[in-house]
């Protein structure tokens, strides 16, 4: 058999502990060859949705240097999969933005920054037209992850330059 490129993370003595997440980071091997032993441990061993969602982010963003250390604190900050409500038990983060509730069809508007307009007005708000024109072309449902993670953070700054970021020009 041919295991070809498997890191001992993948192919160590525990064998098929990788929770699905293989076949994810096969589409995107650069990710997977750019990850340290530890990184992919801890992607292993987290819940498999939130893995999955932090690989991809990786894979959109495009920009990120260390794809370890984002990991890393991806997973520190949210170890369960984003924007999906959270059982009775969970608290709500403090924040100077109200956190947004999903829209039940996120296809019903017409573009990313009208639902921001609906869902959440004063992250909207806080944008500069930069921001605005990005998020009018952005996918709708990546627009609202990042409008949750600026209303859900309170320690985001610069609100504008956090939406540059996330959509490059």
């Amino acid at each position: 058999g041919g295991g070809g490129m498997q890191t001992a993370a993948f192919g160590g003595p525990s064998g098929g502990g990788s929770s699905g997440i293989d076949g994810v980071l096969r589409r995107y091997p650069h990710i997977r060859n750019s990850l340290d032993e530890r990184s992919l441990r801890a992607l292993e061993s987290a819940d498999r949705d939130r893995a999955v969602e932090i690989i991809e982010d990786i894979a959109a963003k495009g920009d990120i240097r260390n794809h370890s250390a984002f990991v890393s604190k991806a997973l520190a900050e949210y170890p369960h999969k984003r924007g999906v409500a959270q059982s009775a038990s969970f608290s709500a983060p403090s924040s100077s933005y109200p956190v947004p509730v999903r829209p039940p069809r996120l296809s019903s508007y017409s573009s990313a920054l009208e639902m921001a307009q609906h869902q959440c007005p004063q992250v909207l708000a806080s944008f500069d037209e930069s921001a605005r024109r990005a998020l009018e072309a952005a996918d709708q449902d990546r627009a609202m992850e990042i409008i949750e993670d600026i209303a859900s953070s309170g320690s985001i700054r610069n609100p504008s330059a956090f939406m540059a970021k996330a959509f490059p020009a």
